[in-house]
């Protein structure tokens, strides 16, 4: 007995087919029994789908699917046209609660449409594929942009893509899902880089002040505040001779940028150097330094969140990283290397500018509790004073600084000779048009310059690192300076400067050997104390002040006292131990002693 209950069937179709195909004489005897499985499909009349009688049926899958999604267009093809036709009205149902109605809303002139084998009845979902629904959508937006008030055209800018949060509908409806937070009231929208936490503050007026009656508003708010923010931003990365363009000051209800390059200063410099009045800043040494350049201004009291989350031994201590981390307040809008000394701002530089100074109180009171915990409050005022005695050096060009580009050890007398006079040429070319050097001639350009030595405007034209703009203003000047660096003597390979690893031990212009044994025992003692503390070595002693102790050798706590670097606190907290690093044995004199 058969274990299928049609294998009879089977059989006897399989005989008729075979009588049949022996009369037709469709295809050779001989292949009868390789094609016999075949037989029922080669009799038929050949078709769209079907091959010829004695030819295999080559059936591709792309060719098929690509006609299946034809065929979806065309079904589609009434759905477009009509779309245009429908009114406002029809276009958008009433609402609904819940996501099932952003999605009817979103389909609905698709949805209102007679129904077909492509097409779902009124009121239903459809529930083929993404694709055919995204095509028509897109179709109706391009067809009826005047929609209804409750879908706006793009997703506001600060929230991610709707699609990308798998929302129920890719367009917000109202407060449904799929829309956005409603944004905070304030007087100014918060900066489209920033989210708000619970400790920012909700309601400021911000203001730029380039007239004279806002900036004596601005004098009289903080005159009325024990403690403000600040910050400024130069023209650094845009100017040979920097100076400061911009000055931010949060007050406790306002925030204001100052424009120095419209007004005068004068009237808010006594403010801001009075003790009793404490100015936050983040990363203070470089806005001290401007300032008492510019103006003349020494702070009179200040709170570095920068070294303050450098004293509580907080790894990322960048203002990004501390808002996000202490405050939980995300700022996306970099606008640091802008040209600041071009008017007017964009509103994206004011907006990273008012985001600078509007966190820095909530930010310094919480480090400030921290501090006060961890009884490090001492330690962070004494390195707020020594940041306020900062001088600012005025800028001097260094005529050998060429010896410190890569291209100087590299290449040979004559080379370096003709790297030398191309120094020399950016930074004459830089001061005459106010431009950083590096924007001037790069350090690649010159290296290759002084490498293959070009004699013709055409050899000097296949040199990289430069453009063609700048090749028409600076190439007569270039070849000049190839030709002088020829001529003159070639120069050695220049030695290491400074102090410092790069140093062997016995080198020429080295420090002497018992100066470098101080050092590294002072290295070896600070490591130490900064694992214990759990902060970075500089948070204990700057290499600056070790160099400083090896070179002197103070020999008790009033000649160590005067060291360029140990302040009071230092003196106090760690002055003992340095003495005792000094008074011990060399490493020198105990490896003499045991052989």
């Amino acid at each position: 007995k058969s274990p299928h209950p049609d294998a009879a069937a089977r059989a006897a179709a399989a005989r008729v087919h075979r009588g049949a195909r022996a009369r037709r004489r469709a295809l050779p005897r001989r292949a009868a029994p390789a094609l016999c499985h075949l037989g029922p499909v080669l009799l038929f009349a050949p078709g769209p789908r079907r091959p010829a009688p004695g030819q295999l049926h080559r059936h591709g899958r792309r060719p098929a699917r690509r006609a299946r999604f034809r065929r979806d267009q065309v079904a589609l093809g009434p759905v477009r046209v009509r779309v245009s036709r429908l009114s406002r009205g029809k276009c958008c149902r009433p609402r609904a609660p819940g996501r099932r109605a952003d999605a009817e809303c979103h389909l609905g002139p698709v949805l209102l449409l007679a129904p077909g084998p492509r097409r779902p009845a009124s009121g239903q979902l459809h529930r083929h594929g993404r694709r055919p629904a995204r095509r028509a959508r897109f179709r109706q937006r391009r067809a009826d942009h005047r929609r209804a008030p409750g879908l706006p055209r793009r997703a506001r800018p600060g929230y991610p893509h709707q699609a990308a949060r798998r929302g129920a509908a890719l367009l917000p409806v109202g407060g449904g899902a799929g829309a956005g937070p409603a944004a905070a009231q304030s007087t100014r929208p918060v900066p489209r880089g920033a989210r708000r936490s619970e400790g920012a503050r909700q309601d400021v007026k911000q203001t730029f002040v380039d007239k004279p009656e806002q900036l004596q508003e601005c004098v009289e708010a903080i005159a009325r505040s024990e403690r403000i923010g600040l910050d400024t931003e130069s023209n650094g990365f845009h100017a040979y001779f920097e100076k400061v363009c911009l000055v931010q000051i949060a007050t406790p209800d306002a925030d204001w940028a100052v424009d120095p390059l419209e007004l005068a200063l004068d009237p808010l410099l006594p403010l801001l150097a009075d003790p009793q009045r404490e100015v936050i800043l983040h990363a203070a040494e470089y806005d001290v330094v401007c300032m008492k350049r510019d103006y003349g201004l020494t702070f009179g009291r200040i709170f570095d969140t920068h070294a303050a989350a450098k004293t509580l031994g907080i790894e990322k201590v960048g203002l990004h990283n501390l808002l996000a981390d202490q405050l939980g307040v995300q700022l996306s809008i970099d606008e640091q290397r802008s040209d600041w000394g071009r008017r007017p701002l964009t509103a994206q530089q004011l907006e990273y500018a008012f985001a600078d100074v509007q966190y820095l109180s909530p930010l310094r009171d919480k480090l400030h509790a921290e501090l006060l915990r961890r009884e490090h409050m001492t330690e962070a005022e004494a390195e707020f004073a020594r940041l306020i005695a900062k001088e600012s050096r005025p800028r001097e060009f260094d005529p050998e600084g060429w010896q410190r580009m890569k291209a100087a050890r590299t290449l040979d007398g004559r080379g370096r000779g003709v790297l030398r006079e191309l120094y020399l040429l950016r930074d004459r070319r830089a001061r005459e048009v106010n431009r950083p050097a590096f924007k001037v001639v790069s350090d690649l350009f010159m290296g290759e310059v002084a490498r293959r030595l070009p004699k013709t405007e055409e050899e000097l034209a296949r040199v990289p690192g430069t453009s063609p703009q700048a090749l028409r203003k600076i190439g007569p000047s270039v070849l000049e300076a190839v030709r002088k660096g020829l001529e003159a003597e070639p120069l050695a390979r220049p030695r290491p400067s400074g102090e410092g690893q790069r140093w062997r031990r016995g080198a020429p212009g080295a420090p002497p050997p018992e100066v470098q044994d101080r050092y590294e025992r002072l290295r070896a003692w600070r490591k130490g104390r900064a694992e214990a503390r759990k902060v970075e070595v500089q948070v204990i002693a700057p290499n600056a002040v070790l160099w400083a102790i090896a070179r002197t050798d103070p020999r008790d706590l009033a000649a160590l006292g005067r060291v360029e670097g140990m302040d009071a606190f230092r003196l106090e907290q760690y002055g003992e131990e340095i003495l005792g690093v000094l008074r011990a044995q060399p490493v020198a004199a105990q490896q003499q002693k045991l052989f």
